[in-house]
């Protein structure tokens, strides 16, 4: 397990831009060998964001509190960190409409 925060910038179609931040929890269940130079993952976890619009393109999130919620797929070689991750964002229906967003995220990282 491990914990990730993150500042976000979402930009639209219609020059719609959207600021955040976000903190979630993340269980992550390792595949293989501890000692095995490529070492694979499955991770996921539910946190949450406040953003700085509603509004973005044709979507209506309605509250600047939302739930992150994430699943990943990942390998790690060393220090390298591969991961692609489906996250969606939405209030879980606290207030309507509640149209969230989704994204996909492909990402690397080195690990001092």
């Amino acid at each position: 397990m491990y914990a990730e925060g993150s500042l976000n910038y979402w930009f639209g179609d219609d020059d719609d831009e959207v600021v955040g931040a976000a903190f979630s929890p993340v269980l992550i269940y390792w595949l293989g060998n501890e000692e095995s130079f490529i070492r694979p993952y499955i991770e996921g976890g539910i946190g949450v964001a406040c953003i700085s619009e509603t509004q973005i393109d044709d979507r209506n999130l309605s509250t600047a509190f939302q739930f992150e919620d994430r699943i990943g797929l990942g390998v790690r070689m060393k220090k390298v960190d591969l991961n692609v991750r489906y996250m969606h964002y939405s209030n879980c229906s606290i207030k309507e409409p509640n149209d969230g967003i989704d994204l996909i995220l492909f990402t690397v990282s080195y690990r001092l």
